[in-house]
């Protein structure tokens, strides 16, 4: 009988032949990536795919695959302190030292370290690098809840499950002579949030809710959607504001353009907060989780600074 030892050696073994099988067959026996689902795609080696995506590059024109795909890896490992070769564009079959370095990050990912990058695993370090650069945007600071005779005013971020990501800035004003309360909402969306687009964009949207119940304390507005209600409270005494959505039915909503939208399951609640202090929180998360994946040597060196 073999010891726990050996028998993990032998299962590790074991994974990495069928795990080179089934990439290598990813390239050879014609498997269709075009047919594949993202994360079938995602269990590819990167260099397979990438093969794949430029294979229809302009005829006549001489195009690297594996030299591109070596230069934006080693591009996003410098980023996290790797000490990359960025004179070598082998891939890292023919780079020793290269492969090395990306068993290092799978370590620091908690996954196999084969040295043979994933695609879904190249999807993360590209992700990283960007956070580990990522300057913060906030909106203004605080949050203003007002009650006056016949208005409310509310500003502030959206909250939703302790998440203020994308940033957003709310200013909501709640009229009762009208029974109406308008909001007005600001998204940052951050370089390479939606696509591969590299700037900052707003986007700036209005939305009226009808009053359904005003008293000295409190303003409760309902806010009906094609596949959602939307509920809106200010308390004025607390000073707190939430929204709560809700889906409208459980079939399942059709939009216009024939897609489906994906049911909540539970009530959406989003708390209005400072400005400033919830995009922070988010900032340092996100920047925390993305250094688990720093060059762990760099990072020791740099703590004697």
């Amino acid at each position: 009988m073999l010891g726990e030892g050996r028998t993990m050696n032998l299962l590790s073994a074991v994974f990495l032949m069928l795990l080179s099988g089934s990439l290598i067959a990813a390239e050879t026996i014609g498997v269709d990536i075009d047919r594949m689902t993202p994360g079938q795609i995602a269990n590819l080696d990167v260099y397979v795919v990438m093969r794949h995506i430029t294979k229809g590059a302009e005829p006549g024109k001489k195009f690297d695959a594996d030299a591109f795909t070596t230069i934006l890896i080693k591009k996003h490992l410098a980023m996290l302190l790797y000490p990359v070769n960025m004179a070598v564009f082998d891939n890292p079959d023919k780079d020793p030292k290269f492969k090395d370095q990306i068993r290092e990050l799978q370590k620091r990912m908690g996954v196999m370290p084969t040295g043979v990058l994933l695609q879904g695993q190249f999807d993360a370090l590209t992700k990283t690098a960007k956070i580990i650069d990522e300057p913060p945007v906030y909106p203004p600071a605080g949050l203003t809840i007002i009650g006056l005779p016949g208005l409310v005013v509310a500003k502030g971020t959206w909250v939703m499950e302790g998440d203020a990501f994308p940033v957003n800035y709310n200013e909501i004003t709640c009229t009762q002579s009208t029974q109406v309360c308008t909001e007005v909402s600001v998204n940052v969306v951050q370089p390479n949030q939606l696509a591969n687009d590299s700037d900052y964009n707003l986007i700036v949207w209005t939305t009226d809710f009808k009053v359904a119940s005003w008293d000295s304390k409190e303003v409760s507005a309902i806010n009906e959607t094609q596949c959602r209600r939307e509920r809106l409270t200010i308390n004025t005494s607390s000073k707190q504001a939430f929204h709560i959505s809700t889906d409208k039915s459980l079939e399942g909503c059709k939009l216009l353009t024939g897609e489906t939208l994906p049911l909540l399951g539970k009530p959406r609640l989003s708390t209005l907060g400072d400005g400033f202090q919830e995009p922070k929180k988010i900032y340092e998360a996100r920047k925390k989780q993305a250094q688990r994946l720093l060059y762990e040597p760099a990072t020791k060196a740099l703590g004697k600074f």
